[in-house]
C-alpha cells in the first residue's frame, strides 16, 4: 500500500547578508525542511504573498526596513498574523531583545549561531505551530459536524410531524365519530396507524444513530416491496393533514403495481417530505403525486411528480434546489 510522505515545513529565511542566508539553509535541509530566502524586510513581505511558510527566521539589522518593522508588518497582515518568528540577531542589548518580542517574535537566536540550537529552536516552534493548526482544524471540523448534526434534528423534526399528526388525526376521528363503530373503517385506520408508527420508528432509529450520519457511514437497507402499496399508504395518512386545510390529495399512477428494490424507509421519508411541504403551502385547490417510469441508460427508472395549486417556488429556492 502506498503512504504519503509527512509534510516538510517551509522556513523563511530573512537576512541581508548571503553567507547567512547559505549557511542556514543548507542546515535546515540537513534537518528535513524546505527553505525559501530573502535578503530585505521588503522582499520577505513580497515573498509572503506567493509563498506562506511556516516559520520565518528574521535578522534583526538589516538595511531599510530591519527586522523589527518587518516583524511588526508582518503580525498586522490577517495571513501572517500567526506564523512565527525567531529573531537572528548579533545584538546582545537586553532591549533589543524586548522590542523584538514585542514586535511579535516567538525566540531569538544569536549570532555567531550554533547549527544545533538553530534547528532545536526552528523544530520546537514547528512543532506548535502544526498542533495549533491540527487544534484549529479539529474545532472547525466539530463545528461542521455540530452544524449538520443540528440541520439533521430539524431535519428528522420535521419528518416526525406528518405521520405523528396523521395518527393523531385518525385517532381523533375513531373516538369522535361514529367510524369507530364500523369495523371496516377501524381495521382500515389501525393498519394505516400502524404503518405510520413503523415509519416513525425508522425516523428515530436515524435519530438515534447520529454518530453514523455524522461519519458519512448512513448504511442503505434495499428490500424488495411494492412502492405502490406504500405510496397509497403515505396518501392515506396525508389525505387527513390535507383535508384538515380544505384542500384534496390525490394519488396519480399508471399502473396497478411497481416492484422495486430500495430502502422504504428513506423512500417514503423523501416522497413524504415533499408531499407535506405541497400541503403546507397549499392554500386552496390541491395537491398531485403523480408516478410514472422512463427509460435511463437501458433501465426503468420511476419518476415521482408533485403538483400543487400552492404559491409555488421562488426562483432563487429552484436555484438552491
Amino acid at each position: 500500500m502506498l503512504t504519503s510522505e509527512p509534510k516538510k515545513n517551509l522556513v523563511l529565511i530573512v537576512d541581508d547578508v548571503e553567507q547567512n542566508v547559505t549557511v542556514l539553509s543548507q542546515v535546515l535541509r540537513d534537518a528535513g525542511m524546505n527553505v525559501i530566502a530573502a535578503f530585505s524586510g521588503e522582499q520577505a513581505l513580497r515573498l509572503v504573498e506567493k509563498r506562506l511558510p511556516d516559520l520565518i527566521l528574521l535578522d534583526v539589522m538589516m538595511p531599510g526596513m530591519d527586522g523589527i518593522l518587518t516583524c511588526k508588518e508582518l503580525k498586522q497582515r490577517e495571513r501572517t498574523a500567526d506564523i512565527p518568528v525567531i529573531f537572528l540577531s548579533a545584538l546582545s542589548e537586553t532591549d533589543t531583545k524586548v522590542r523584538g518580542l514585542e514586535s511579535g517574535a516567538v525566540d531569538y537566536v544569536a549570532k555567531p549561531f550554533n547549527e544545533r540550537e538553530v534547528v532545536a529552536r526552528v523544530s520546537v516552534h514547528l512543532t506548535i505551530r502544526n498542533l495549533q493548526q491540527e487544534r484549529t482544524e479539529h474545532i472547525r471540523q466539530l463545528e461542521r459536524l455540530n452544524n449538520e448534526k443540528d440541520r439533521l434534528v430539524r431535519i428528522l423534526s420535521h419528518d416526525l410531524r406528518s405521520p405523528l399528526g396523521g395518527i393523531n388525526g385518525l385517532a381523533t376521528i375513531l373516538r369522535d365519530t361514529d367510524e369507530a363503530k364500523n369495523e371496516t373503517s377501524v381495521r382500515h385506520f389501525s393498519k394505516v396507524i400502524c404503518q405510520s408508527s413503523e415509519h416513525l420508528l425508522a425516523l428515530v432509529n436515524d435519530l438515534l444513530d447520529l454518530a453514523a450520519i455524522e461519519s458519512g457511514s448512513i448504511a442503505l437497507n434495499p428490500q424488495n416491496y411494492d412502492i405502490v402499496d406504500e405510496l397509497r399508504s403515505l396518501t392515506e395518512l396525508l389525505t387527513y393533514m390535507a383535508a384538515t386545510k380544505g384542500i384534496t390529495l390525490t394519488l396519480d399512477v399508471d399502473k396497478e403495481s411497481y416492484p422495486v428494490t430500495a430502502d422504504k424507509p428513506k423512500i417514503t421519508q423523501v416522497v413524504n417530505n415533499i408531499v407535506t411541504n405541497a400541503i403546507k403551502f397549499t392554500k386552496e385547490g390541491g395537491v398531485t403525486l403523480a408516478v410514472s417510469t422512463i427509460e435511463i441508460g437501458g433501465e426503468r427508472q420511476l419518476i415521482f411528480k408533485v403538483k400543487d395549486t400552492g404559491i409555488g417556488i421562488s426562483k432563487e429556492n429552484m436555484e438552491i434546489l
